[in-house]
């Protein structure tokens, strides 16, 4: 890179060191972009903004220009938005790199793009600070909701932050949404646990997932059933507990066929965020492809026979998990499964 970048929850600090002519706000992250959005139009006076912040359109380059390059109305300083100039023409790009070569320096121009080719990125950041609204690193994730937590005096219980996140993924949108709910539910008491979480997203636990498919893997039939059992007891559906360990193998059927690729294509082939890709090449790895797609069809007849009939649901699940274990590795028919692609 041969431009300046900062990331979007960074824009308020940076502001109140310095503020430039020409920013680029880049990625698709909306909540990224509307708290980087917002503190531009904060470095206008609020009784004069109605004045001197202006948004518009890609299709309005001609006159988005015209206003940065208008003096401020009763104010040092004016705040002009593009929007998404990836879009723009031929003839809109000339108009812009005409005015970055000249910027008015009592204008913040703004401009927003989801993505832009990498030589319109290096153009604009000759002249511009890039700002990053593409969605975040786990741990960069991790430390934004903790410290939304913290900032409002929550204690979340241990592994609350990584179970939200397991559920959301790391868009930012999402995640703000969520945290949004644990704060309004749990507003007298102050204290999250895993269970708000679950409760909460209307969901398995995904630890507890984790959990019972660690036992399958191990064979483990008493420890399986006991953690099937808390599971019931604690308030799953069957139904929804059933479509959640679905999912789970799925996920893990993809990642075991990926392997052999990086972490970094696996995620962005299979759709998922890196640490849960990390987490799942680790659990595929006690089981083979044959057993993945055979636990697979398992589920999916018990599927059709929990809606379908009145037999008691506890029961299906037991016997699903005890059938699945059963023909795990470790004789003939499990070497014969492993090697199954039906």
């Amino acid at each position: 890179m041969t431009y300046h970048s900062i990331q979007a929850l960074r824009v308020s600090r940076e502001l109140q060191e310095q503020v430039l002519p020409v920013y680029l706000l880049l990625g698709p992250d909306l909540y990224l972009r509307e708290r980087a959005i917002d503190a531009f139009i904060h470095c206008v006076d609020p009784d004069l903004r109605q004045f001197n912040v202006a948004r518009f359109e890609n299709t309005q380059v001609d006159l988005c220009l015209d206003t940065a390059r208008t003096l401020p109305m009763m104010s040092t300083r004016r705040v002009v938005m593009l929007e998404e100039i990836s879009a723009l023409t031929d003839e809109g790009w000339e108009a812009l790199y005409a005015y970055l070569e000249n910027p008015s320096s009592r204008t913040t121009l703004l401009l927003m793009a989801d993505k832009l080719h990498e030589s319109r990125v290096k153009r604009i950041g000759s002249s511009a600070t890039v700002i990053s609204a593409s969605e975040p690193s786990l741990s960069e994730a991790r430390l934004i909701v903790e410290k939304s937590f913290r900032k409002e005096g929550y204690r979340l219980d241990p592994g609350v932050v990584e179970e939200l996140l397991d559920q959301t993924g790391t868009q930012m949108l999402s995640v703000s949404q969520e945290v949004e709910k644990l704060k309004l539910c749990k507003l007298q008491e102050k204290t999250i646990s895993l269970h708000d979480v679950a409760s909460l997203s209307n969901r398995v636990r995904t630890i507890d997932i984790w959990e019972l498919v660690n036992q399958m893997a191990r064979r483990n039939r008493k420890k399986l059933l006991l953690s099937l059992h808390r599971m019931l007891e604690g308030g799953a559906v069957p139904l929804v507990l059933l479509k959640s360990i679905y999912s789970h193998f799925a996920a893990l059927l993809v990642v075991k066929e990926l392997s052999g690729r990086s972490e970094a294509a696996i995620s962005k082939l299979a759709g998922m965020n890196p640490y849960r890709v990390r987490r799942l090449a680790a659990q595929s790895g006690q089981f083979g492809i044959g057993e993945l797609k055979f636990a697979l069809r398992q589920l999916h007849r018990t599927d059709s026979t929990l809606k379908g009939t009145g037999a008691s649901e506890k029961q299906l699940l037991e016997m699903l998990l005890v059938r699945i274990i059963a023909q795990r590795s470790g004789g003939a028919e499990g070497s014969r499964l492993r090697g199954t692609s039906k």
